[in-house]
């Protein structure tokens, strides 16, 4: 996985619709940045699109994509990954989410919490 473009697909552990697609770029391949990232591409729609830094390191964002792969969503960061239930460690569509809530300080956003399917408040982005 380290000289090549790879994409890791998520899928939703209700439904199992594409959730998100999550591409690895190792240095030199991604051609807004030439250092290596990660590139979180919410396929809902409603999830802030994300690039994870290349300041983590490629060792720490290829750990990351091994995460990924084995579905170990706990020990990510919930500021990359907001499809993600991290009590039941799993991944949910837009669709699966109920009671999408904007929260609000103000007249400014502050995040948005949900329930997935287990039942779960989340906050789903920040």
């Amino acid at each position: 996985m380290t000289n090549s473009v790879e994409k890791i697909k998520i899928f939703c552990d209700n439904c199992g619709k594409l959730v998100a697609v999550v591409t690895f770029y190792p240095e030199g391949e991604n051609k807004s940045n030439s250092l290596p990232t990660l590139k979180v591409s919410d396929i809902s729609g409603w999830i802030c699109n994300s690039i994870i830094p290349h300041s983590n390191g490629k060792k720490s964002l290829l750990h990351i994509a091994k995460l990924l792969k084995e579905r170990k969503f706990r020990e990510l960061s919930y500021d990359y990954f907001g499809f993600v239930c991290y009590k039941c460690d799993k991944a949910y569509c837009v669709n699966c989410w109920k009671d999408i809530t904007p929260i609000w300080d103000g007249n400014f956003y502050d995040y948005t919490l949900a329930t997935c399917p287990a039942g779960h408040e989340s906050m789903i982005d920040d």
